[in-house]
């Protein structure tokens, strides 16, 4: 069982189902991210893709907004992308990996 102390809550946002948000600490966020990836029971393909690009560009220390604007896209569109909401074009995910200094195959290693 994972207990969160909420009066440190920063801002990372990890969506652990389509509708479930649990917003966790910053310094557990690589931890969780690598358990979610390497867990079946959270076998959406499209939340491990955009988890994995949440992981790149916050090691390119990029904000969602400046990934975004680099892109031509709308920063809700990220932010989307991301939780796994949206399902990004090829063409999109072209613009994502050179922006984002990677090759596509990179956003599926996961």
């Amino acid at each position: 069982m994972l207990i969160i102390d909420y009066l440190s809550i920063k801002t990372i946002c990890l969506i652990a189902d389509y509708r479930l948000a649990v917003y966790i600490n910053s310094s557990l966020s690589n931890y969780i991210i690598r358990l979610i990836m390497r867990s079946e029971s959270y076998g959406s393909k499209f939340i491990k893709l955009g988890l994995q690009i949440k992981k790149i560009r916050e090691d390119k220390n990029l904000t969602q907004q400046k990934l975004a604007d680099k892109v031509g896209i709308h920063l809700s569109y990220i932010g989307n992308i991301e939780i796994g909401a949206k399902r990004p074009s090829l063409e999109t995910l072209f613009r994502i990996a050179e922006e984002l200094g990677v090759k596509v195959s990179d956003l599926f290693r996961f």
